[in-house]
């Protein structure tokens, strides 16, 4: 039973626990003075005080209390700024906040104290970035040393957000001490600064072109060489060419860069598309900044949603490398993929001027440029293990390519012999492959390929299977593995499990794909084990669900949870929480488990392109090589597919699927028995007699006996046989039909 925080905290009296550090506040009394008081009934500063001193003397329980209150408040960030402010207590309370989210015996303790530091840090960092704050600094950088140094380190700290103020003060003041303070302010954000102030490069005169390109030399960031060396080749002045070189020189260790402009604009579109951390400016935060330069000579950010940000800069870059070269340029299926992925990945509801909502959608460009461009995008796709993003090539293709087309290389990254579509046969993840094989299909290919021995199977799972589920567990407790294991077979996952990738490669080889990896593994060895699954053919694009404990867990999970295909979780979560974690893993990273309409709907294009395949005879895609699993299918499903399963049986010149098909007919009733008869008798319209002599049997008996229109169906089936005299005339003369024997 939880007990109140009063009664805890009698219970750290009775201890000793309360007396063991003197201390003030209201609520840390000794038995038998003034009463203490509930956590939400004391004043703000007061609460953070107690809140401090509970998680320094140990008494985490109750810090739980007095941090959950402190939540509780909805305090604005920089509301609890001004209140840590006004305990005087700043050094001590970042002291326990650092310990109470190393605590772990309490998880619920270290929840608390991370939201708690994470509103404080935000309380921060917007009292540092207000435009007032960063002005109000900026006029510091000119007073005394210490004022200096202060309203240096705050300006760094309000970081890109001071950029604009900085650089007109470096650009426009006639103070040559402003001067020189916001140049090195603006030298120490580094990276921070380098494309607002890229940006600006070729807005400015020649001489501040001069100035703000020594400024970048500086900085040495890769950022910035696509628009120096622009500027390098498109300016008039000797003095901003000089300079543009010297710095380009510098920073590639004494030569020119090997490849052209339209080259140096897509390289940097690649590390956006990437989402590098080196062109992210604040990686765990909702927004980044867009710049543009206005007019009247000012840098303009706009903040724009950290899910769309990198792929809106990669689309603005690749489109600047066309500017500069059209032909034989990847930036333009690189734009094709960035905006996918854009419109991929734009939370519901948010809109940005940066795409307004009256341009025709990303499809839109993904059709009208062309197969070529798709099959990259696949391609890319593909490599980068982007499940969403390589279903979208898949569905481009299929709208705008022949059959050649789909089979026809595409050049990558200087590779002349990439066949994405093939290669999505072999993709570790069942939607591409269904979707890759149904495209092939529908294209009815006449020439043979690469992976065409895979379609028709394909097809057939998708018929069979396309809704199992199947969960990879790799855990070196066994114990531990044994319940995720539970849990997984209680979802409805199929579960293949053991303590190491390398123990699964012959099983996980059988399977057509794999929904999710749940992983616990020891700190030292998880970001290995992570990266053997990544390499892992079949388990490569699977999202990864990882849970751990401790301290050394807690560090990882950071840079774990920077992998959007990845969800780092504590061990000690309810099994609540870890469906809810694994569902919004699994819809993030892969459009989520295949759900019985999707099933269905897969099922019902396969069975399309397999009837296709069958009625044209094609002679590349054999619908024989899937007669085993559509046999199988035929005895799991009913209704609608079943029927469309047993057609497409009807046109397998197999006397074993002839055999099924009869099975089928005779375990039936009603129209189901009848619809099937039929199929049976198209088969052997086409292919002749293959049935058994006890199925024969059985359809004599059927014939005399039926009536309506299963009898009618039973005779028409007996004609197509073409049965001896022998057996057919009994059923004229009344006669007793013979055994057949052959």
């Amino acid at each position: 039973m939880r007990r109140s925080p009063l009664t805890r905290l009698a219970l750290i009296a009775l201890s000793g626990a309360a007396l063991a550090a003197p201390y003030n506040a209201t609520i840390a009394q000794p038995l038998g003075a003034e009463e203490p008081t509930e956590p939400g009934q004391l004043a703000d500063a007061q609460l953070v005080r107690d809140f401090i001193y509970f998680v320094q003397i140990d008494a985490y329980e109750v810090a739980a209390d007095y941090g959950a209150e402190i939540l509780r408040r909805g305090y604005e960030g920089e509301r609890f700024v001004a209140i840590v402010s006004e305990t005087r207590e700043q050094e001590r309370f970042e002291n326990a906040i650092a310990r109470a989210r190393r605590v772990i015996q309490d998880p619920g303790l270290r929840r608390i104290a991370e939201e708690i530091d994470q509103l404080y840090e935000t309380g921060r960092r917007q009292q540092a970035r207000r435009p007032s704050e960063i002005a109000r600094n900026i006029e510091l950088l000119t007073g005394p040393q210490r004022g200096r140094i202060l309203a240096r380190d705050r300006l760094v700290f309000a970081g890109e957000y001071a950029v604009p103020q900085l650089f007109e003060a470096y650009m426009q003041s006639e103070d040559p001490i402003l001067r020189a303070q916001s140049r090195t302010v603006l030298r120490e954000l580094g990276r921070q600064a380098v494309v607002p102030l890229s940006v600006a490069l070729s807005e400015l005169s020649p001489d501040r072109q001069v100035l703000l390109v020594g400024l970048l030399r500086e900085v040495r960031h890769e950022a910035w060489l696509p628009f120096v060396f622009e500027l390098h080749e498109s300016t008039r002045s000797d003095r901003v060419r000089q300079a543009c070189a010297g710095a380009i020189r510098e920073l590639l260790g004494g030569s020119m860069p090997s490849g052209d402009v339209a080259t140096a604009f897509y390289e940097l579109a690649e590390r956006y598309f990437d989402e590098a951390r080196v062109v992210t400016s604040f990686p765990d935060e909702d927004f980044q900044l867009y710049w543009t330069f206005g007019a009247g000579g000012r840098l303009m950010p706009e903040a724009v949603r950290t899910e769309v940000y990198h792929e809106l800069m990669a689309m603005r870059l690749a489109a600047r490398s066309l500017r500069h070269r059209t032909d034989n340029n990847e930036a333009l299926p690189l734009w094709v993929a960035s905006n996918l992925r854009r419109e991929l990945e734009t939370p519901e509801g948010y809109e940005t001027s940066l795409y307004a909502s009256d341009r025709p959608e990303a499809m839109y460009y993904a059709v009208a440029l062309g197969n070529e461009n798709a099959q990259w995008v696949l391609g890319r796709a593909m490599d980068r293990r982007d499940t969403r993003l390589a279903r979208r090539a898949i569905e481009a293709i299929e709208a705008t390519a022949g059959s050649r087309a789909m089979r026809s290389p595409v050049t990558m990254a200087g590779s002349q012999d990439r066949r994405p579509l093939l290669e999505a046969l072999r993709y570790p993840n069942r939607r591409v492959q269904y979707e890759a094989a149904v495209a092939l299909a529908a294209s009815q290919p006449d020439v043979n390929f690469d992976g065409a021995e895979r379609v028709v199977p394909i097809l057939a799972s998708a018929v069979l299977d396309a809704s199992r589920r199947i969960a990879v567990i790799v855990s070196f407790d066994d114990e531990r593995g044994g319940a995720l294991r539970r849990f997984m077979e209680g979802q409805g996952y199929e579960v293949v499990a053991g303590r190491n990738v390398g123990e699964l490669s012959d099983r996980l080889a059988t399977l057509p794909g794999v929904d999710v990896v749940l992983l616990e593994y020891p700190a030292a060895e998880l970001m290995a084990t992570v990266e053997r699954i990544r390499a892992d053919r079949a388990l490569g694009a699977a999202p990864i669900m990882v849970t751990g404990r401790g301290e050394a867990f807690a560090e990882l999970r950071q840079r774990l949870d920077r992998d959007p295909t990845i969800s780092a979780r504590s061990s000690g979560i309810t099994e609540q929480q870890l469906t809810e974690s694994l569902n919004d893993l699994l819809d993030s990273a892969s459009g989520g488990p295949i759900t019985t309409r999707e099933a269905e709907t897969y099922a019902n294009a396969a069975l399309e392109q397999l009837r296709d395949l069958a009625v044209s005879g094609n002679p590349v895609l054999d619908v024989a090589d899937a007669a085993v699993p559509l046999m199988t299918a035929l005895n799991r499903t009913s209704g609608r597919t079943r029927f469309a399963v047993a057609e497409v049986l009807s046109r397998v010149n197999q006397s074993r699927v002839q055999a099924a098909l009869m099975e089928a007919a005779l375990g039936g009733s009603g129209i189901e028995r009848f619809e099937l008869l039929n199929y049976t008798a198209a088969s052997a319209r086409r292919f002749g007699n293959m049935l058994n002599p006890a199925q024969v049997d059985v359809l004599v008996s059927l014939v005399r006996n039926a009536d309506g229109l299963e009898g009618q169906a039973a005779a028409a089936l007996m004609g197509s046989l073409g049965l001896p005299g022998d057996i057919v005339l009994p059923l004229i003369t009344g006669g007793e039909t013979e055994t057949v024997s052959r």
